[in-house]
């Protein structure tokens, strides 16, 4: 509803549906993966959507050990439409991860803490659980303390609905006008209500 991936990958066929992102190529070693994004695209808030949205979602998304850290190596913004994923190994796992993956954290709300991560770098941020570095442990635990203490108003996403009213009963969505294909939607409220068991 709220946020998108680049792609929406299908399994039976072997298609990736365009959604943030247009088209992508990749390198003959499958080490690289460059992706175009769709134009026009903005967030919730009005803030046209960039390539370093997507390299804030991912590096953030380390402090949380997302899958595609296991094979990536980098998320670089040559410019605003154009994010490049360079792997360390290549994998078709690593391809499916990085581009349907939902793009979550907006640079112009989450950037303040995207340079500490930059700094570390993301496959060691996600692998740093296994490993016996306890000073960059230290470092890691400051940032995500900071980030658990940052409670934007609302959340603010690309997608084609957009967050209106949240009480503790229930979510109220409305369509995004905004969306580059908000004129196809059919339906354009959504309720989402909250129920205490699946009884």
């Amino acid at each position: 509803y709220v946020y998108e991936p680049l792609f929406v990958y299908i399994a039976s066929t072997g298609q990736y549906l365009p959604r943030l992102g247009r088209s992508f190529t990749e390198s003959p070693d499958g080490r690289e993966l460059t992706v175009r994004l769709r134009p026009g695209s903005r967030w919730h808030d009005g803030t046209p959507a960039t390539s370093r949205d997507v390299q804030c979602t991912f590096y953030l998304g380390a402090l949380r050990a997302m899958p595609v850290w296991s094979y990536l190596e980098s998320v670089d913004c040559p410019d605003d439409g154009t994010v490049v994923f360079r792997f360390r190994k290549p994998s078709p796992l690593a391809r499916v991860d990085a581009l349907t993956e939902p793009v979550t954290s907006p640079c112009h709300i989450f950037g303040q803490h995207l340079p500490a991560v930059l700094e570390i770098g993301g496959a060691r941020v996600a692998g740093v659980e296994a490993s016996q570095d306890p000073g960059l442990q230290e470092s890691l635990r400051a940032v995500r303390e900071v980030l658990f203490r940052f409670h934007p108003d609302l959340p603010v996403g690309t997608g084609p609905f957009r967050i209106g009213r949240v009480t503790s009963a229930e979510m109220s969505l409305s369509a995004f006008p905004q969306h580059p294909q908000a004129d196809r939607l059919r339906v354009r409220r959504v309720r989402l209500l909250r129920w205490g068991s699946n009884e």
